[in-house]
C-alpha cells in the first residue's frame, strides 16, 4: 500500500500529508488503493486514517488515473512529495541555513 501512496503523491503532485486530509487527494488514494490492493476495506481504512465506511464508498473501478498510478508503482522516477526539512534527511546539511 506504501508504494500505491507514493505513486498517488507523485501523480497527483500532493505532499505525503495532504493524502490524510479530506480532499481530491486523500479521494485519489482511497480509488487507487480499493482498486490496485487486495486489502479490506478495514487495512484500507487504518492505512490511509479513515472509517470502513469511508474505505468502503470509494470507487474500485480501474479508470484512467488509477491505471496511470499501477503503472508508476515501484518505478524510482516517481518520488513521493516530502515536506521534510532536508537537513533532517541529510545530517551533514543540518548546520547549513
Amino acid at each position: 500500500m506504501e508504494d500505491v501512496r507514493h505513486a498517488v503523491s507523485s501523480l497527483g503532485r500532493l505532499p505525503l500529508p495532504e493524502l490524510r486530509r479530506p480532499g481530491p487527494g486523500r479521494a485519489f488514494l482511497l480509488r487507487a488503493l480499493r482498486a490496485l490492493t487486495g486489502a479490506s476495506n478495514a487495512a484500507i481504512a487504518r492505512f490511509a486514517g479513515v472509517s470502513p465506511q469511508t474505505a468502503g464508498r470509494a470507487p474500485s473501478s480501474l479508470d484512467p488515473t488509477v491505471l496511470r498510478v499501477a503503472t508508476v508503482c515501484r518505478d524510482p522516477r516517481f518520488r513521493a512529495l516530502d515536506t521534510t526539512d532536508i537537513r533532517q534527511r541529510w545530517p551533514r546539511l543540518a548546520g547549513r541555513a
